[in-house]
């Protein structure tokens, strides 16, 4: 075999294998589709229980005994929480919550502030929310964790509709455990 005909094939090869990977990658593409497609409907149920569980359309709370309340008639803040001061954007806190032991944080901000709160449970097996109150005490937001029965959460976005002083509490239904809360 001379050199024009080892480049020859050498060109049939580097072309087959080309060839191959392309149809490789549309199969893979196709495969890919097809499941979306196929999901659709789960991704779609696990988006809007996301956005349930995040955000407060669905208010959904638990009583002093620890039972799941769904659509809770009374949305305001508890009279027990114990308030613990107040909270700016950066800050991180550490604090303690069990079996009726609420603490809250204050947190001022002006009318479209965004807030991020990552909350990170670090010790004991209990099981947590958190929410946030408006200046009127009237709830805003909420989350809490996957043994409450939903997908952890432990970021929650909020959007400040008015100026003021928000509440934010933690609360916790079990054993006590230590907790930090990032305000971002």
């Amino acid at each position: 075999m001379d050199v024009d005909e080892r480049r020859r094939v050498y060109r049939i090869i580097s072309v087959s294998a080309a060839v191959m990977a392309l149809v490789v990658v549309a199969v893979i593409v196709l495969d890919v589709r097809s499941l979306i497609q196929t999901n659709q409907p789960r991704i779609e149920a696990a988006v809007h229980q996301a956005i349930s569980d995040t955000f407060p359309s669905t208010r959904p709370r638990f009583d002093a005994a620890g039972n799941f309340i769904e659509y809770p008639e009374d949305t305001r803040m508890p009279q027990d929480v114990t308030m613990r001061g107040y909270v700016e954007r950066g800050q991180m806190i550490d604090g303690v919550v069990g079996m009726n032991r609420l603490e809250g944080w204050a947190l001022e901000g002006a009318a479209g502030d965004q807030f991020l709160l990552d909350f990170e449970p670090l010790e004991g097996g209990y099981t947590w929310q958190m929410t946030v109150y408006q200046p009127d005490r009237e709830m805003l937001a909420f989350t809490a964790d996957s043994e409450a029965g939903y997908a952890d959460f432990s970021l929650l976005p909020v959007q400040l509709p008015a100026e003021g002083t928000y509440f934010v509490v933690i609360s916790a239904f079990g054993e006590t455990g230590e907790y930090t809360l990032h305000v971002r």
